[in-house]
């Protein structure tokens, strides 16, 4: 009978610990999923920044040499 027990006992806690550790690699996962979201959209607004300032400096470019 103690035996029996003892093996529940060990399930419940193999079970447990399973649990846990689910829960922790998912609150990790969407941790890293927001990181990996911020990354991207901060990477894209750079990129936009850059293109809108290469034409802003293209286009002061062709109205300086205009008024030449």
């Amino acid at each position: 009978m103690e035996g029996d027990q003892g093996q529940r006992q060990r399930e419940a806690i193999d079970t447990l610990s399973q649990e846990a550790t689910n829960a922790y690699s998912e609150f990790l996962n969407s941790a890293l999923g927001f990181y990996q979201n911020a990354l991207s959209t901060a990477t894209q607004v750079g990129q936009q920044n850059m293109e809108q300032a290469a034409r802003r400096s293209t286009r002061q470019c062709r109205l300086g040499r205009a008024g030449q």
